[in-house]
């Protein structure tokens, strides 16, 4: 999976049900996904529950999780996303537990790889 970046951001390309979605590529997050509301309401998905988080900043937080299917690297998985108030969608470690992950923003390099 190749990405680029984006203001400043790491950024990748995620497919949940037709929409294909930008997301940032964040290190420090984590869960699986983190999307706003407003694209939330767009994809009709079940919510799970909620889920409280200390933010980056420290801000304690509760959040609706929601379930959804994705396909990566060929495979379909089933992820849990995170709802946030915030602009940025998010895509957290969890997603990427089985990757190597390349970044060289001097050279616009952004790469997901599936070790097995």
């Amino acid at each position: 999976m190749k990405g680029r970046f984006k203001f400043g951001c790491p950024v990748i390309s995620i497919a949940i049900k037709t929409q294909n979605l930008e997301v940032i590529l964040d290190t420090g997050f984590n869960g699986h996904l983190m999307l706003p509301k407003r694209l939330l309401t767009n994809l009709n998905l079940k919510k799970e529950g909620t889920l409280e988080f200390i933010t980056a900043n420290g801000q304690k937080v509760t959040a609706v999780v929601y379930k959804a299917s994705i396909e990566l690297f060929g495979d379909q998985r089933e992820i849990h996303i995170v709802e946030t108030e915030s602009d940025f969608p998010l895509a957290g470690m969890a997603l990427f537990h089985d990757c190597r992950i390349l970044i060289e923003r001097h050279r616009d390099l952004v790469e997901v790889a599936q070790t097995l």
